[in-house]
């Protein structure tokens, strides 16, 4: 039977149930409100740009995660890590409407889309197996530092290999939007999930 990574977090680091949450939570409320703005910094800055910065927060935060030593900190590493995935996630899908002739498009998007797919399935069980493994000790934190060899590959091929483009005519930034969506999310997510232990109402 496969380990779950977060049980194992919780009796780790002695995280309480809201903690864990927000350690789940905290990455995906940061991918979901910046998703929008990372497209928006690839049309502006280039995408492989925009695609390899990205990419290099996310081996900086599965770092900081995968050596966390308090929950504070694990979350402090989940929300950089789900802002470091905005900024990676829309340049793939932007960069082959950019890139493919509208008769190869679809095919390329049918592929991009079952490569993600996978890749999500794969993962669950590749870290639920890794933490049984128990590789050198390190538990739950392997499912974090496994990151680390990939994103070297990523950036030793991604660098002469991507293509640099950007938008045609890039707006810019919602900057307000983007604080107010933070906020607002925020707002939701902290009471419901701190509300049960501290008896709010």
């Amino acid at each position: 039977m496969r380990a779950s990574p977060w049980g194992t977090v919780q009796s780790t680091l002695h995280t309480s149930a809201a903690e864990l949450q927000l350690v789940i939570s905290g990455y995906a409320a940061a991918y979901a409100v910046f998703l929008i703005t990372g497209g928006r910094l690839g049309d502006l800055f280039g995408r492989r740009r925009i695609f390899l910065i990205g990419v290099t927060g996310f081996g900086l935060t599965s770092v900081i995660c995968g050596l966390a030593s308090s929950p504070a900190i694990l979350i402090l590493g989940r929300v950089l890590q789900g802002l470091s995935a905005a900024a990676m996630a829309p340049q793939g899908l932007a960069s082959i409407h950019a890139l493919f002739p509208e008769k190869e498009r679809a095919r390329a998007l049918g592929l991009y889309g079952a490569a993600v797919g996978l890749a999500a399935v794969a993962a669950q069980a590749l870290g639920g197996a890794l933490i049984s493994a128990d590789i050198f000790h390190l538990a739950w934190r392997v499912i974090f530092l496994i990151n680390l060899p990939v994103v070297a590959a990523v950036l030793i091929f991604g660098l002469p290999l991507l293509p640099d483009v950007r938008g045609d005519s890039p707006a810019p930034v919602d900057r307000i939007g983007v604080l107010l969506c933070a906020l607002t999310l925020g707002l939701l997510i902290v009471p419901l999930v701190e509300g049960r232990e501290l008896d709010w109402p």
